[in-house]
């Protein structure tokens, strides 16, 4: 009866130990969460540790806000890009480089949109005459000749250009004369890419282009088909020097100059005092520009006219095409969001919480579910006794039994027996 006796005290005083270890662990995890809230990083009232779980909740409200504003963002992105860009690349200052008597239309460069004028200047001796014209300009079949004669040496292994803006129907006529021609090569090209080509050695631009090999004492004839850019290309394979004489003459065709609705013409140079002249032409809506170097005498086939093109922007139009993309964007987002918000508060969706993969920590037996966030630790979400172990092979036993077992074997445990002597003295 007395080994009855001190096995229920032994269970009572397991039992008290269990009870005491749980409080303790209630006391730890109510610890935690008091000193998380506590913490200086939580001083907020909108601190999301001082009210979780349900800071992982959004509503849908704020879910389609969060969607229409990185929308629009985004939206404002683009439209700043294309701004600039149509700044800085489609309407951007440019140089013509023409030579004399060239006339050519200018299709890109400046718009009735996004350039409140044009401005033209020059610092060349080469005078200009600029039109604007309310319809696309036709081409005039009436014929202006005009005859170059140029002395020029070619060094050896190298190459001498010009260039020239041809019309459609105009008819080139070109002599050459030297001492030695059969190391002398001519090129008519029309892309200023097989050009580069030609002169980098990468091969010789035959494709829709002219090659005369010992071009001398023999007129070369050649009708233009298109309107471009054309040049001249003489090329030496020996390495002495060679000494050419051209003779260059140009049957032309123009343009038909109707409809003006503007222009204007530089000074060039008078008395061989050459003035720094530009002019500003309004661009109304829908017009084309034409510009025209005027022939001169005894001018050289290398001489060339650089003039600038100046957009002066039309800033109104440059803030409609920024603000429009972002403020349609919102027109057609925002009714997209309250009808959203509806239909999910019809069907009974209110919060939308994101899935977290906890990290689990096991501590004194305890496993415990802990969630980081950034360097924050968040406080456990619940708190477990870890299961009983057991052998892989065998089904685990329950959890009475495992309990009966090991109370048995710490109430067995002491080699020492009770000390009964007062039990017998009393029984004396």
């Amino acid at each position: 009866m007395s080994s009855m006796a001190a096995t229920l005290l032994l269970l009572q005083q397991l039992n008290r130990s269990r009870r005491d270890r749980g409080e303790i662990q209630e006391n730890r995890a109510d610890t935690t969460r008091q000193s998380f809230a506590n913490s200086p990083i939580c001083a907020e009232e909108s601190c999301c540790l001082q009210r979780w779980p349900s800071c992982r909740k959004f509503t849908c409200t704020k879910l389609v806000l969060t969607i229409m504003g990185t929308v629009i963002l985004v939206l404002a992105g683009v439209s700043i890009a294309s701004t600039l860009m149509t700044r800085y690349i489609d309407f951007d200052n440019r140089t013509l480089s023409l030579s004399s008597g060239d006339v050519t239309h200018i299709q890109d460069g400046f718009s009735s949109t996004f350039c409140k004028s044009l401005r033209l200047s020059t610092d060349t001796s080469f005078a200009f005459d600029a039109y604007l014209l309310k319809d696309e300009p036709e081409i005039s079949y009436e014929i202006t000749s005009t005859v170059n004669t140029e002395t020029f040496t070619i060094t050896g292994m190298n190459f001498r250009q010009w260039k020239f803006h041809l019309l459609e129907g105009t008819t080139v006529l070109l002599r050459t004369s030297t001492a030695e021609c059969s190391s002398v090569t001519f090129y008519l090209i029309k892309e200023l890419r097989d050009v580069d080509l030609l002169m980098a050695g990468d091969g010789e631009p035959f494709q829709n282009n002219v090659r005369i090999k010992s071009p001398c004492d023999a007129m070369i004839k050649y009708n233009i088909e298109e309107s471009s850019d054309y040049y001249f290309v003489y090329e030496n394979a020996r390495n002495d020097d060679k000494t050419l004489n051209v003779s260059l003459s140009l049957e032309r065709t123009k343009y038909k100059l109707r409809n003006v609705e503007n222009e204007c013409h530089s000074v060039g140079c008078y008395d061989d005092v050459c003035y720094d002249f530009s002019c500003v032409l309004a661009v109304p809506e829908l017009t084309y520009l034409v510009l025209s170097i005027p022939e001169m005498s005894n001018s050289s086939l290398f001489s060339v006219a650089e003039i600038d093109l100046t957009c002066d922007p039309q800033i109104l139009a440059y803030v409609i095409m920024f603000a429009t993309l972002p403020l349609v964007g919102f027109a057609i987002l925002l009714p997209l969001s309250f009808i959203t918000v509806h239909i999910a508060r019809r069907i009974g969706i209110r919060h939308v919480t994101p899935r977290r993969r906890p990290d689990h920590i096991v501590s004194d037996g305890i496993e415990e579910s802990v969630i980081t966030r950034g360097n924050i630790l968040v406080p456990p979400m619940e708190i477990m006794l870890s299961p009983p172990p057991y052998d892989g092979h065998k089904p685990p036993p329950p959890y009475d039994e495992v309990v009966t077992i090991e109370n048995t074997e710490q109430a067995v445990s002491p080699t020492t027996e009770p000390d009964n002597t007062r039990d017998r003295k009393s029984v004396v």
